[in-house]
């Protein structure tokens, strides 16, 4: 492999994590550099990083500095880098571990005696980190048993959180991004143009097509190949090669790869968003294959402009997201590149503008949207939060279109950070200093950006790991990072009262709430809807609303029926309204021995209780006399008695009688002109005791108490 200059114009892979901003506010910021360095050293570049679940972070990059880069103790506290070449000394690559608080925990540099370079890194769920990069180093590069052991190449090697090396091994090929899955694989993707040592047997495509091409190559955790493969087209002209330039990995195990192609066959599968070439001397391509390496899809992205797919990152919901770039120079802006309604529809101008586009996890283009302004504009990197956002970054010289209101920086300056939420509506961006800026994020939504610089101000804050620069004319490696919110996910219960009663609204996942339209305690009287807004410890609100629903069911109303008895028998107590009762001085059957008044509570379906009681009044009478047989002058009698309200009264001799009925209260309800049978009927009547009394010649000849039941 050629030896590198260290200023030669290289792409730099942007590496975010999880992460959501409220505001760009910065916790702290540091240079990382070799101080008193003279010509040829004192050349630092930060290319990437990374955090862990415990909050540290991690920054790989490349060095000719000899001092104040590894710490006592380190792995490799010397810098090995070899010759120099156009003035320049050799380089090594460096890997740093700082906490939360912006300590340094360690470092140490990695290579050999010739030129060695960080380029990209990765964690898995044990802490353990991988860092990838490019060598021409003999020695210092691989362990014992590795992969590969003689040089070539590219390098990975594995470090536990304490930074003890575990293994490191040379792969074929320059690898420039890579990512672990939830297994603790670790795949890698680059560019390669050597006709072996990439594809495995059997894979998607074991024989490389023109002068280069992409590759994808999948390791265990112990450094053991899987599987790899290449991964290109036919094209035309010298400069016809792949390039993959970022990866990323899905809950499921897939894994993306995107960059650029010159190729006009071997890339998109039938069916894809974009099957055809677009044009120009590149496409961008995004391609998906499954944790066998089994290709389920692929797609070019791209119009008859120069277009490269930079960076790709998934969310939780499958989705995949490329950003990248698209050139216009001496042709048009590339079409197709963004849907109706984006933030950014047309082309913002210059030589080229970033875009964003969003995949579901078929390949079917959700949204996509240029960002950009009159200037040169390039989207390096993206990435997504747990809240389904995604963040963009890069590099701009526009003075307009990058940044919103009350961001970090607003003027312009030579890199940009951009939040979109899932519908690829804009939330928030800022101008920041510094050249091909690198992201991450940690757990608690904080975000961290490495990259280089020369400034000498608006880098480092008081107090950090190193407040100056290296003062040298050279690039210096530098870390900051925002206090970032990662918006609280709130749950809330709901439920269903009784009229009356009261209700606690219970949310949960955040420190303190707003509840819209009710205080934690509510009492309503009709159905009703409550949202509910939290904050977290950090200050960070919560972005989606939850809701309690709460359903108020209505108190039953209880009727009951009342009677009279004669004394000795039985009353059948017989409520309506609700689905249970509660008689309170009896049961449903009862025979008192005197007047008496029974409450009734009832409680429906919803388990609601009627909040009044019903009564019961029974009428207990004595009955005497009251018989079938014939009484009084000339002969009556009633038949049957008691009754169910129709009977019979027969007289033996009638002359000018007249019958009449009175209720309890002494009112007349009936007379008529008697007969000798008289067939009575009182159903309009209510149950109870009625008096008869036969007149006969308006003289009272027959009284008798009768009971209609």
């Amino acid at each position: 492999m050629k030896k590198k200059n260290l200023l030669m114009a290289a792409i730099a892979i942007f590496g975010f994590a999880t992460i959501s901003m409220a505001q760009n506010v910065r916790a702290w910021g540091t240079y990382y550099t070799g101080t008193g360095q003279v010509w040829p050293n004192g050349e630092d570049r930060g290319q990437a990083c990374i955090t862990d679940a415990a909050g540290n972070v991690y920054m790989v990059g490349t060095t000719n500095s000899n001092s104040d880069i590894a710490t006592v103790g380190a792995h490799q506290t010397i810098c090995a880098g070899g010759d120099t070449i156009g003035g320049f000394s050799g380089t090594d690559a460096f890997l740093v571990k700082f906490n939360s608080s912006g300590v340094r925990q360690w470092a140490t540099y990695y290579g050999g005696s010739e030129w060695d370079y960080g380029t990209s890194c990765a964690i898995d769920a044990s802490g353990n980190i991988y860092m990838i990069g490019s060598t021409s180093s003999t020695s210092g590069i691989a362990t014992a048993g590795a992969h590969e052991t003689t040089v070539n190449d590219g390098f990975l090697v594995k470090f536990n959180s304490s930074g003890v090396r575990q293994w490191g091994t040379y792969f074929e090929g320059n690898g420039n991004a890579c990512t672990t899955d939830a297994s603790g694989n670790i795949y890698i993707v680059g560019l390669t143009n050597s006709t072996s040592g990439i594809a495995t047997a059997g894979a998607h495509q074991t024989v490389m097509s023109g002068s280069g091409d992409a590759f994808l190559v999948k390791f265990n955790s112990s450094g053991v190949k899987q599987w790899g493969t290449y991964f290109g087209g036919a094209s035309s002209g010298a400069s016809g090669m792949e390039k993959g330039l970022s990866c990323a990995t899905d809950a499921l195990g897939n894994v993306y790869m995107v960059g650029q192609t010159p190729s006009t066959s071997g890339i998109a599968t039938a069916g894809a968003h974009q099957t055809i070439y677009g044009g120009s001397s590149t496409d961008a391509f995004l391609v998906k294959f499954n944790s066998s390496g089994v290709r389920q899809w692929a797609t070019y992205y791209g119009g008859p402009g120069v277009d490269i797919g930079y960076s790709c990152v998934t969310d939780a919901s499958g989705n995949i997201y490329l950003a990248g770039d698209t050139q216009q120079e001496f042709l048009p802006a590339s079409s197709g590149m963004t849907t109706i309604g984006a933030h950014q529809s047309a082309y913002g101008g210059g030589y080229s503008d970033g875009f964003l586009v969003k995949f579901d996890s078929n390949g079917l283009r959700q949204w996509g949207t240029y960002y950009g302004g009159s200037l040169l504009d390039v989207s390096f990197s993206c990435a997504t939060d747990a809240s389904g956002n995604v963040y963009m970054s890069g590099n701009t010289q526009s003075s307009s279109g990058i940044a919103t209101a009350g961001a970090h920086q607003t003027t312009v300056n030579s890199a940009f950070l951009v939040k979109f939420n899932s519908s690829g509506v804009r939330q928030s961006g800022t101008y920041y200093g510094g050249i091909k800026n690198v992201c991450t994020s940690d757990a608690s939504g904080n975000v961290y950006m490495t990259g280089y610089t020369q400034s000498n101000s608006g880098i480092a804050t008081a107090g950090a790991h190193q407040t100056a620069n290296g003062n040298n004319g050279y690039s210096d490696a530098f870390l900051v990072k925002f206090s970032g919110c990662l918006s609280p996910s709130i749950t809330v219960n709901s439920g269903a009262i009784c009229a009356g009663q009261s209700f606690t609204i219970n949310p949960n996942g955040a420190n303190t709430y707003t509840i819209q339209g009710g205080n934690a305690v509510v009492n309503p009287s009709i159905n009703t809807t409550y949202t509910v807004i939290g904050t977290s410890t950090a200050g960070c609100v919560s972005q989606a609303v939850a809701t309690s629903s709460l359903i108020v069911n209505a108190n039953p109303t209880i009727t009951v029926n009342s009677g009279f008895i004669c004394a000795g028998e039985n009353f059948t107590i017989y409520p309506n309204g609700a689905n249970t009762y509660s008689i309170q001085g009896g049961n449903a059957v009862v025979s008192p021995t005197i007047n008496v008044t029974y409450t009734v509570a009832g409680t429906n379906s919803a388990g609601c209780v009627s909040q009044t009681f019903a009564t019961s009044s029974l009428t207990v009478n004595q009955c005497v006399g009251i018989t079938n047989q014939t009484m009084g002058i000339g002969g009556v009698s009633i038949y049957p008695n008691p009754n169910n309200g129709e009977f019979t009264i027969e007289l033996v001799s009638i002359s000018n009688t007249y019958i009449t009925i009175k209720n309890v209260l002494g009112q007349i309800i009936k007379t008529q002109k008697a007969e000798f049978i008289n067939q009575i009927n009182l159903n309009l009547f209510e149950k109870g005791v009625y008096f008869i009394t036969v007149m006969d010649n308006n003289q009272s000849v027959y009284r008798a108490s009768l009971i209609k039941q």
